[in-house]
């Protein structure tokens, strides 16, 4: 390739808390700018770092995110194989929870294992109203799921 001087801009993601690069760099506006004579070919090494967040939805129900993925409590589920198809091999199926149980928030840290994509989370159990900890995963590798939590309902004793 030919040699030229240009500025390289990439947009930092929001949910970025850290960043580096591998070439000096500017920050503008939400931008690393690299701004340089480049000569044939070169790469340019740019890590951004998450960390889990809290968030809360339109609803005023709660959710987690580790940077851009959004984290889900996976619910155990008995698949049952549905309609067959004339290939052999796909069918549909049919996915119904093991036992129903939500969870309600509960103010608290979340332990990560980033490596893994694996995340615990101390939330209420709805039905035995104690504290347990869930695994949260990436949203994307679950089939059944809850996404977000309430806040426990009060007693009206406590109000």
């Amino acid at each position: 390739t030919a040699n030229q001087s240009f500025a390289l801009k990439i947009r930092k993601p929001e949910w970025a808390t850290k960043f580096s690069a591998s070439v000096p760099y500017k920050d503008e506006d939400g931008f690393l700018v690299i701004e340089k004579a480049w000569k044939g070919v070169e790469s340019v090494d740019i890590s951004f770092y998450a960390t889990v967040a809290g968030r809360q939805d339109l609803n005023g129900e709660n959710y987690f995110t580790y940077g851009a993925l959004v984290l889900a409590a996976p619910i155990p589920a008995n698949e049952e194989q549905g309609k067959a198809f004339p290939i052999p091999g796909f069918f549909n199926y049919r996915y119904a929870p093991k036992k129903r149980v939500t969870y309600e928030y509960s103010e608290g840290a979340v332990e990560s294992d980033t490596t893994n994509l694996r995340f615990t989370v101390s939330l209420i159990n709805s039905l035995t109203k104690k504290k347990e900890p869930v695994e949260l995963v990436p949203m994307g590798g679950t089939i059944l799921r809850q996404v977000t939590v309430r806040q426990p309902k009060r007693d009206s004793a406590e109000q």
